[in-house]
């Protein structure tokens, strides 16, 4: 990585005392400190200015200059995060922040987790390796470029499971037909997803994104699938956790019928697998009872709470059987994914 290459990832991120450590292009075998200051670079409203300062590796010890010398650089980096490096301008440089990028090339990806598993057995263990980079993605929130102002409004409020979750307004879910005079009335949180990598030819998959239904929200969930005629319903939770409410159920008992909003639904069946549950719901207007439409709703059960499943493969049978579903109806609406925010990576992905 160059200078200018490690400039760009600093400012970017924008947090002063953020570091990385590179390799030296000039001189192999030496690696360059560079520390995003808390200084601009020119004038007001500038970026910040990174340092770089030169790590020299001298009968297998590792320098900044002066006295200390170090048996790793990972020894150099911990004696510095807890003693400001001193320049020649007699400015001071603080290690603070390391920077842990969350995006790595896919050959590199072993590599990586070796890194950060090494990081995590270091000494600050709570606050290092793979903690780093999910707090670096959970603050991705304050970086958003895109508008949530509907979700934000104050009649909209209460049907937000989580005040700081939010669908984005230009690709929100707009419920229609909803009096345009009553504020708010049209809104879900909910969001179309689609891969813009790929081009229209390739890119034939649409998602709905939704939080779990709340007690107020559940029809204007049946509303939504029926407006957007989806078949396939994904819930990736349980609907209490740990004596938490994480998604209020939103369909009938086995062999019970129950009308939400506008709309009926009848739970035909149940199937239970190891991982999941897969039902088959009957949905239909209550204004016209023999337009019946046939939905199948798959609920991952085995997601553990703030953590990940131990082996992949029940997750991966899982999607497999959701991804035959829903080819089998070509006609078929957007799956729509009732998510709880841990699991919407893996599940959209």
């Amino acid at each position: 990585m160059s200078g200018g290459q490690a400039e760009t990832l600093l400012q970017a991120k924008g947090e002063p005392w953020t570091f990385l450590v590179r390799e030296s292009l000039s001189q192999p075998g030496d690696f360059v400190l560079s520390v995003l200051s808390d200084q601009p670079k020119a004038g007001p409203g500038s970026p910040l200015r990174v340092t770089h300062i030169k790590i020299m590796c001298e009968g297998g010890r590792y320098t900044v200059g002066g006295s200390e010398t170090f048996d790793s650089l990972a020894d150099l980096v911990e004696h510095f995060k807890k003693t400001a490096i001193e320049e020649a301008s007699g400015a001071f440089v603080y290690l603070r922040q390391p920077y842990y990028a969350t995006r790595v090339n896919a050959a590199d990806i072993e590599n990586r987790v070796l890194e950060l598993n090494k990081t995590q057995e270091s000494e600050d263990k709570a606050k290092a390796g793979f903690w780093e980079e999910f707090e670096s993605l959970q603050k991705q929130e304050v970086k958003n470029l895109h508008q949530r102002l509907e979700g934000q409004r104050p009649e909209n409020k209460g049907k937000n499971r989580y005040k700081n979750i939010l669908p984005f307004d230009h690709s929100r879910v707009i419920l229609q037909g909803r009096d345009s005079n009553v504020p708010g009335s049209d809104y879900i949180n909910a969001n179309y997803v689609k891969n813009l990598l790929l081009g229209p030819d390739e890119n034939t998959k649409t998602y709905i994104a939704s939080q779990g239904c709340l007690e107020a929200t559940v029809g204007d969930f049946w509303q939504m699938v029926w407006q957007e005629n989806t078949r396939v319903i994904v819930m990736t939770t349980r609907e209490v956790e740990k004596g938490r409410n994480k998604c209020v159920p939103y369909w009938p008992e086995v062999g019970m019928q129950r009308a939400y909003g506008l709309y009926s639904v009848a739970n035909c069946e149940e199937h239970d697998t190891a991982e999941y549950k897969l039902r088959t719901l009957q949905v239909s207007p209550l204004d016209n009872g023999d337009l019946v439409r046939e939905i199948w709703h798959y609920q991952y059960l085995s997601w553990p709470d703030h953590g990940v499943p131990s082996e992949p493969g029940g997750v991966l049978s899982f999607l497999d059987q959701i991804n035959q579903r829903q080819e089998c109806l070509p006609h078929a609406g957007p799956v729509i994914r009732a998510l709880q925010v841990r699991t919407v990576a893996a599940f959209l992905a």
